[in-house]
Formats: structure tokens, C-alpha cells, sequence
């Protein structure tokens, strides 16, 4: 049985859009989960890890480019009153943060890192795959830019990224949000086989209500989880 892979509700789901390609006349189908409004490529259409790596490696993403810079700057300047936030109430000299899906050349930790007082470990499934990195809640930041469309399994994913968090501190994500459905066909997003899931900020208030976080968009395309402090014992 089909399932949502963020929510796993199975019995509300509809299909979203369908289209075919030059290259195949079997019609790559989008579903929509009625529970979290996460849309979806139907599993089984999905690329194999050979196929995803090889159009990875073809990514001409440099720090050098100045629109590339420029397009990841955005996050950066969302997440930094978070981490100047998160910094002043721990009482913290520097902080550590993660970024989360950062491709075979890194960009968004060499622009944090221009702040003498941040140091940004990476995390890539195919360049960076140091598992144990996330095997702690010790990160006073993480962020995760252009990746989280490319998730299989976005529950799992969202669950060990909030867990690597420390009580209070951010997850900073941009992605391609969903446009109208009617202009589904024609948005360019989903045109790259790699891109898997699509979400709405309704599809993040799913994920932050369900993991224990605050949400906010300060601009399209940008959600910041910021993970819930715990309740005090007052007893």
C-alpha cells in the first residue's frame, strides 16, 4: 500500500499531476497526502543512488559563482539572528552548527564561517557521509539548502535533524515551496529528476508540530524550525 513518506498516512492520498517524458511513456506520477500536504514522486519512479551521484557530481555549484553566493547568502542572513539569539541566551563564545546535505562543494558553512565565533561541520550522503555526525544533540545551528527536496524518507530525515539540535536552536531550510497546482506543470522545480518531495508551509507546520518545534517563513522558500526548549520542573 502507498503511503506518505513523511507522514505515513495511506488512505489520503491523491494524485497531484501526472506528465510523461520524451525518454518514457510510463507517466511519472505526484501524489498529494491529504494528512500533511506533502506532495510526492511515486517511489518506484524514484532515480537509483548511481543515478542521483553521477547527476550530483555534473553540479557546477562554486563559492567563486557570485549568483550561486548571492542565492545561498539568503539563508544565511534568515538563520544569523537565530544563532546571535541562540548564542546570547546560552552564553555561548562560539557556536557549531551543521550543514546538512552540503554537495560536493561546500558553500553555505564558508559564508557562516566569515563569523569568527561559527564553525560548521559538514554532512553529505554522497561527498561528506560522516555518519557519527549525527549521533548527537550538541549543534547550536543546522542548515539544510536545496536538500530536502531530494528526500526519500523526509520523516526520518526532519526526526535526526531536530534530535541533532540542541534545546532552542534552529533548523534552518530552503527549498522550493509548491506553487498553485495548476502551475505544478509548468514550475521547473520538479523538472529534475532528483527532486522527490515538495512542501507548503502547511507541510511544515506538520513536521515542526509533530517533532516539537516552532516554525516561522521569513521569506518564501526559507522555514526555520527552531527546536522547543524543555518544560521546567517548577515542582
Amino acid at each position: 500500500m502507498l503511503q506518505c513518506p513523511l507522514c505515513d498516512c495511506g488512505d489520503s492520498l491523491s494524485v497531484y499531476h501526472s506528465k510523461t517524458t520524451k525518454n518514457s511513456k510510463t507517466p511519472f506520477i505526484y501524489w498529494q497526502c491529504g494528512s500533511c500536504s506533502l506532495v510526492f514522486l511515486q517511489p518506484d519512479q524514484r532515480l537509483s543512488p548511481e543515478e542521483e551521484r553521477q547527476r550530483y557530481e555534473k553540479h557546477e555549484n562554486v563559492i567563486s559563482d557570485p549568483g550561486y553566493r548571492s542565492f545561498l547568502q539568503l539563508l544565511v542572513d534568515y538563520m544569523m539572528p537565530n544563532i546571535h539569539q541562540f548564542r546570547l541566551h546560552s552564553s555561548l563564545s562560539n557556536v557549531t552548527g551543521l550543514d546538512y546535505g552540503c554537495g560536493s562543494n561546500p558553500t553555505i558553512s564558508v559564508l557562516l564561517e566569515e563569523e569568527p565565533f561559527i564553525k560548521v561541520k559538514l554532512f553529505d550522503a554522497f561527498f561528506y557521509p560522516y555518519k557519527e555526525l549525527l549521533e548527537t544533540n550538541a549543534y547550536d545551528f543546522i542548515t539544510c539548502s536545496e536538500t530536502a527536496e531530494h528526500f526519500f524518507y523526509p520523516h526520518q530525515e526532519f526526526k535526526t535533524l531536530v534530535s541533532c539540535l540542541k534545546a532552542g536552536a534552529s533548523l534552518g531550510v530552503m527549498t522550493g515551496f509548491l506553487p498553485e497546482q495548476d502551475a505544478f506543470a509548468s514550475w521547473y522545480y520538479h523538472r529534475d529528476p532528483t527532486h522527490v518531495c515538495f512542501y507548503s508551509e502547511r507541510t511544515f507546520q506538520w513536521i515542526a508540530r509533530n517533532l516539537g518545534c516552532t516554525v516561522e517563513f521569513p521569506k518564501r522558500n526559507i522555514a526555520i524550525l527552531t527546536k522547543a526548549a524543555p518544560a521546567s520542573d517548577n515542582s
